[in-house]
C-alpha cells in the first residue's frame, strides 16, 4: 500500500504495488541516459493532490471524485460523454467551489484522446499526483461469448485493455518528469483474480490482464530505474454501479442496491 504524507492519517489504499520509497521522497528522473548531471530533485508529495479519474461521471469513479474533493484535493473528472462532464462538473463545482474540479471529454480507446487529457490536466493542473485509470465497460451485455455480439466483445476489449494500456503509457509519459512524481491506480474487477465470470467472459478476460499489465508496467519501471512514478493494482471488490446491475434480472438482486451502495460510500477505498 502506498503512503501519502501530509495527513493526519494513512491513506488505505488497498492496493498491490511493489514497494517503494515514500512519495514524500520521490525522486525526480528520466528513463535511463535522461538528466542533465547533478543530484536529483526531490520534492515533497503533500496535500492537497492533484487528482485525475477516468470514467468519473458516474459509479465508482463518481464517488471517487466526491471524495477527494471532500478531502480538499483538485480533481480532473472526463468521460465518453460531453453532456454528463458538464452536468457532473457543474454540480461538483457547486458544492466544492470553482477552482478544484475540472472536467473534459475524454474516449480512452482514442490514443489522441488521452494525449488531450494530459495537455488539458497540465494546462489545468500542472501536474498530477494520482492517476486513477477507472473507465470500463462490459457493453452492458450479460450473455454467453457464443451470443456475444462483434460490437459488444469490441466495446469491452478496446476500453478495458487498449484504454488502459493508452492511458497507463501517457500517464507514465507525464509523470516522470514531473518533481513529485505520481501514483498510478488500475482498477481491476470480477476475473482479476482467474475465477471463471460465466455470462461476462470477455469482460472478466480484460480484468485478468489488468493485473498482468500492472506488474509488467512495476517490473519496466524498475528496469529503468524509474523512481518517482509507482503503478498499483486496486482492487475495490463488488459495488453495486449502473455497469453491475445491468445485468441483475431478479428483485432480489436490485434489492441490494441500496445496502452495497451505502456500504461502498463508508468504505476507505482510497480514501485517508
Amino acid at each position: 500500500a502506498a503512503f501519502f504524507p501530509g495527513r493526519p492519517w494513512q491513506r488505505g489504499l488497498a492496493a498491490r504495488g511493489r514497494p517503494r520509497e515514500p512519495a514524500g521522497w520521490f525522486r525526480a528522473e528520466a528513463l535511463s541516459g535522461g538528466g542533465g548531471g547533478g543530484p536529483p530533485r526531490r520534492e515533497p508529495m503533500a496535500p492537497p493532490y492533484n487528482v485525475l479519474i477516468t470514467g468519473s461521471t458516474k459509479g465508482i469513479g463518481y464517488a471517487l471524485a466526491r471524495k477527494f474533493l471532500k478531502a480538499g484535493d483538485n480533481v480532473v473528472i472526463c468521460s465518453r460523454s460531453a453532456e454528463r462532464v458538464e452536468s457532473v462538473r457543474n454540480d461538483l463545482k457547486k458544492e466544492f467551489g470553482e477552482q478544484h474540479v475540472w472536467g473534459t471529454v475524454c474516449d480512452v480507446r482514442e490514443g489522441k484522446d488521452v494525449k488531450a487529457l494530459v495537455d488539458f490536466a497540465r494546462d489545468k493542473l500542472e501536474y498530477i499526483d494520482i492517476w486513477i485509470n477507472n473507465a470500463g465497460s462490459n457493453a452492458y451485455s450479460y450473455k454467453p461469448l457464443v451470443e456475444t455480439s462483434d460490437e459488444a466483445l469490441i466495446e469491452v476489449i478496446t476500453t478495458n485493455t487498449l484504454g488502459l494500456m493508452l492511458c497507463c503509457r501517457e500517464a507514465i509519459n507525464m509523470m516522470w518528469n514531473q518533481p513529485r512524481g505520481g501514483h498510478i491506480f488500475n482498477i481491476d474487477g470480477a476475473g482479476s483474480d482467474g475465477r471463471p465470470t460465466p455470462r461476462f467472459a470477455a469482460y472478466g478476460a480484460t480484468k485478468r490482464s489488468v493485473v498482468h499489465l500492472t506488474k509488467s508496467l512495476q517490473a519496466e519501471l524498475q528496469m529503468n530505474e524509474v523512481n518517482n512514478v509507482v503503478v498499483h493494482n486496486l482492487s475495490p471488490g463488488m459495488v453495486t454501479t449502473d455497469l453491475l446491475m445491468s445485468g441483475a434480472t431478479t428483485k432480489q438482486v436490485r434489492d441490494k442496491h441500496n445496502l452495497f451502495l451505502t456500504f461502498f460510500l463508508f468504505l476507505p477505498l482510497l480514501i485517508r
